[in-house]
């Protein structure tokens, strides 16, 4: 599988894992195009 080649680091999938928080630390790392248009 392709994703398994990605740098991506694997959340840990618990019941207690905080996938938003996850998911947002995630994208605040990548900068976005729709910024660019503000």
């Amino acid at each position: 599988p392709l994703f398994l080649e990605r740098d991506y680091e694997i959340p840990p999938f618990r019941k207690d894992f905080d996938t938003r928080k996850y998911v947002k630390e995630t994208f605040d790392k990548i900068p976005f195009v729709e910024e660019e248009k503000e």
